[in-house]
């Protein structure tokens, strides 16, 4: 026996539930101390851009990417929320990827049910407030 599908209202519905749970999982514990590969991290971002190279390979081996984004976002702001506002908000787009892929492979009820395993899933969400 088939299921019914989900009217498409239904599903952004259940959509922006799910995200902004998981949003909301993500934002509890911002203001928790930072661990020394965060430091590094915003030692990087805090950098002129035209230095940010030259520091990345003295420092942090890690992709420019991130870096160069969070530098832009530090511009706003420098507090402990602020600096990893970036990486949850990063967490919550990875809740509508999944969403979107499973969706694309398997169904819309499928995908739903990936994005709210992300959600969730306590590892994903403890990375999402990390500064990295």
């Amino acid at each position: 026996m088939a299921l019914a599908p989900i009217p498409p209202r239904t599903l952004g519905a259940i959509l922006v539930v799910i995200m902004i749970f998981g949003g909301s999982l993500r934002m509890l514990a911002l203001t928790k101390p930072f661990y020394v590969d965060e430091v590094t991290s915003l030692t990087v971002a805090s950098q002129p851009l035209a230095s940010m190279a030259e520091v990345m390979r003295k420092i942090d081996a890690s992709p420019a990417l991130y870096p160069t984004a969070l530098h832009f976002c530090l511009k706003v702001s420098h507090t402990d929320v602020w600096a990893r506002l970036l990486s949850a908000l990063f967490g919550v787009a990875v809740l509508w990827a999944a969403y979107q892929l499973a969706s694309a492979a398997f169904g819309a009820r499928t995908g739903l049910w990936a994005a709210f395993v992300v959600a969730i899933a306590p590892i994903h969400v403890e990375y999402a407030q990390y500064v990295r």
